[in-house]
């Protein structure tokens, strides 16, 4: 088995296995199509079923800082980062960098050229776009803010000035026509003047966006008058594998610039995930060098993590056939039973509590409904293996629960489950025993670093 160690010395998922599958566990014709279990075609919703959480990683991950994140290519970095809006704390305005803009530091052949997706007038149109997609055409968030935003009339005119500016991909709200009607018109220049600097007009729209006035009037309660919709600009960059030495310069020269713009507005802040053979470079910027920008770099993966992985992106990879039947697909209908039973017997006051006695957030869950809401409420405690917790408190709400929902025993004490190793890996040609050992060599070999 030396050579398979050899060959398997990766230490995390995401690595391509075909040649090894080929190599050492024989019977795949010729022709017949690539295997890897770790790096199926997940679309961004699959990614919520097959994620596995790492606490470790997600609180480092949280924290609300300029930050170069680090990782070999597979190591969940661009999982991580479209998962992060989810992990964030509310009140913070996500604003992702799309990827095909982060390969311009690959193509960068000189430095005179101004535009990357991190100079000022680029990540305004960013943050604007963002902002326009998060609270306005957000029906919920619209349905929660805009009522009390719209008669602050310098809200509306800065929203007016910066919508002619800085246009958002999707221009139109057809649900709000007056809105529309009054954003159409020609903006004012007496707030900002015709011409800005794109930096002083990024300083401006970070203001704008974090520092909206809700306490309009006396009459408005306190919990309205709590919170604006955004107290934070968190911006995410991924996919930086790849720099020109043009490219690595003018990064580093971005890095410095936001950090700076952190820096003096306390409003914004910058993750960067890069790959980690960039790390010598980001190491001679200054404000790293200066402990001013931290480094992270992903950790290994644990034999649990990875099992876990494995299990859940092929039953992402096959939704239509029955992966293991004693334990996925059993386990599946369990969760929809008990959903069921919960929007049965649980008002929307009911799932609150639950919710709180949880320590989950009920605004926070990314659903809109009851119903929806549980599902996600459920797939989150499956994720962090509290399906048993959440059980005890449901009965101890609504005792009837316990009596009336068909779950096995062992579910309730623990609701543990143990893939079967010996399941069909799809389109792999292998022997009995190749089948036998694949999961066990792709772990233990992931873990011989």
């Amino acid at each position: 088995m030396e050579p398979i160690g050899r060959v398997m010395r990766h230490g995390l998922p995401n690595q391509r296995y075909l040649d090894f599958v080929g190599r050492y566990l024989l019977h795949r014709p010729p022709g017949t199509p690539s295997v890897d279990p770790f790096q199926p075609q997940l679309s961004v919703e699959q990614i919520e079923g097959a994620y596995v959480d790492r606490t470790a990683v997600e609180e480092e991950a949280c924290r609300l800082d300029t930050q170069i994140v680090m990782g070999r290519q597979g190591s969940g970095k661009t999982t991580l980062a479209i998962r992060l809006s989810t992990l964030l704390r509310q009140g913070v305005l996500v604003v992702p960098v799309p990827i095909e803009l982060a390969e311009v530091y690959a193509r960068l052949d000189s430095l005179s050229e101004s535009s990357t997706p991190l100079s000022p007038g680029s990540l305004a149109t960013l943050i604007f776009d963002a902002y326009w997609e998060n609270l306005l055409c957000n029906p919920a968030h619209r349905g929660r803010f805009l009522l009390r935003l719209r008669q602050d009339r310098l809200w509306m005119v800065r929203l007016r000035w910066f919508y002619h500016h800085l246009p958002p991909r999707h221009l139109e709200i057809p649900e709000e026509f007056e809105l529309m009607t009054w954003l159409r018109a020609s903006p004012s220049n007496e707030i900002y003047g015709a011409a800005m600097r794109p930096e002083d007009m990024l300083r401006e729209l970070i203001r704008f966006v974090t520092s909206a006035d809700l306490s309009l009037a006396s009459a408005w309660t306190q919990a309205y008058r709590a919170r604006a919709p955004y107290e934070h600009i968190q911006v995410l960059l991924d996919g930086v594998e790849h720099c020109s030495e043009a490219g690595l310069e003018r990064l580093g020269r971005d890095v410095t610039w936001l950090h700076r713009l952190s820096l003096e507005t306390g409003r914004i802040s910058f993750k960067l995930f890069a790959g980690d053979y960039l790390r010598e470079a980001f190491e001679r910027i200054r404000c790293v060098q200066s402990g001013q920008v931290t480094l992270y770099a992903l950790p290994l993966w644990s034999e649990d993590d990875l099992r876990r992985l494995l299990y859940r992106r092929l039953a992402m990879w096959m939704p239509g056939e029955s992966i293991a039947p004693t334990d996925f697909s059993d386990r599946r209908e369990r969760m929809a039973e008990l959903r069921k039973a919960l929007a049965h017997f649980l008002d929307e006051e009911g799932v609150k509590t639950l919710c709180r006695d949880l320590g989950i957030d009920y605004q926070d869950l990314p659903a809109q409904g009851k119903t929806n809401k549980l599902r996600e409420l459920i797939a989150q405690m499956e994720r962090r293996d509290r399906l048993s917790e959440l059980f005890a408190i449901a009965s101890r709400i609504c005792p009837q629960l316990e009596s009336r929902w068909p779950i096995p025993s062992e579910g309730k004490e623990g609701m543990k489950w143990e893939p079967n190793w010996g399941m069909r890996i799809p389109d792999c040609y292998l022997t009995s025993l190749a089948r036998k050992h694949l999961v066990r060599e792709i772990v233990a070999g992931a873990l011989r670093v």
